[in-house]
């Protein structure tokens, strides 16, 4: 996770479950969180209800990358 943020306590146990359940490592699980914080304007986030609530601003967010990074933060 970015060292510039203090994470809340549900992405800690997001990243923990990333982990345990996906069985990836840390750096993708931090990578994954980074991503989520990017499409949540650069902000930590105490769940994942600002996927929902602005779904187009995130699909424009996410269509301003090149294909392969537009993979990357929708499997985020």
């Amino acid at each position: 996770m970015d060292a510039t943020k203090i994470p809340t306590k549900f992405m800690i146990k997001l990243k923990e479950d990333l982990m345990e359940k996906r069985g990836i490592s840390e750096s993708s699980a931090n990578a994954y969180i980074n991503l989520l914080c990017r499409m949540n304007e650069s902000s930590v986030f105490p769940n994942l209800s600002f996927l929902k609530k602005r779904k187009e601003d995130i699909i424009d967010f996410i269509g301003q990358y090149e294909a392969n990074t537009e993979k990357n933060y929708l499997t985020a």
